[in-house]
């Protein structure tokens, strides 16, 4: 909770700064732009909270949830040795190309859970960018 205040607050920071740099601009040209910048914010959150469900899911609290599949930070020798920024920044880039329904298909799930959270991922990118 403490990140979605933190995120409004930079939201309206950012809005005043742009309002000032677009000063010459009409209301609604700073309108648009102001709208832009805050779905902008919201998507990057959105982005982190999903990045962190996929860290979490593939976590060692997992490691016993189905006998014969580990989860994907155990199951790929890529992970092992890893900081937990190097793996952030995977899972952001996991995420996004989920999402976006891009899928390389490079890395995947190893538990059905995994499974189960790229399939909510997948269709609720369907969703988002048939809606757009």
């Amino acid at each position: 909770m403490i990140r979605l205040y933190e995120i409004n607050n930079l939201q309206y920071t950012m809005s005043q700064i742009m309002r000032w740099v677009f000063q010459f601009k009409s209301a609604a040209e700073k309108d648009d732009i102001e709208y832009a910048f805050s779905t902008l914010c919201k998507i990057v959150m959105i982005l982190h909270y999903l990045s962190f469900l996929w860290i979490y899911v593939g976590s060692e609290a997992f490691l016993d949830y189905e006998d014969g599949a580990l989860p994907w930070q155990y199951a790929n020798t890529d992970f092992h040795g890893m900081n937990k920024f190097q793996i952030y920044v995977f899972s952001t880039y996991w995420v996004c190309t989920v999402i976006s329904t891009v899928g390389y298909g490079d890395y995947s799930g190893g538990t059905s859970l995994e499974y189960q959270v790229t399939l909510f991922l997948e269709s609720s990118g369907i969703f988002v960018f048939a809606n757009l």
